[in-house]
């Protein structure tokens, strides 16, 4: 997880608040590469499931988020699922 929250505030740093530039941006540093459209919605419908939850359960967002008070937003926690999911595609584990 702590890879995850580092990852999604780096993206974060380039791209502040817009989900889909989020996503695109997190995936080209991830993997090198532009996102396709199809991988693209997987990770925003992604986004919007976990932003969803986040709003409804503030334990479950700062065990997410961590405890800088800056950083507990649900927005930024949707933002760190959708980079452990990156991280954990078979691209990004098998690229060269």
């Amino acid at each position: 997880l702590e890879a995850a929250q580092h990852f999604a505030w780096r993206i974060k740093l380039v791209v502040a608040s817009d989900k889909s530039k989020q996503i695109e941006k997190g995936y080209e540093i991830a993997l090198h590469q532009p996102i396709s459209d199809a991988k693209k919605k997987a990770f925003e419908k992604l986004y919007d499931t976990a932003l969803v939850q986040f709003k409804a359960d503030r334990k479950k967002l700062i065990a997410t988020t961590g405890p800088d008070k800056l950083k507990q937003q649900p927005e930024t926690a949707a933002l760190i699922i959708v980079a452990e999911a990156m991280m954990n595609t078979d691209e990004f584990i098998t690229k060269n």
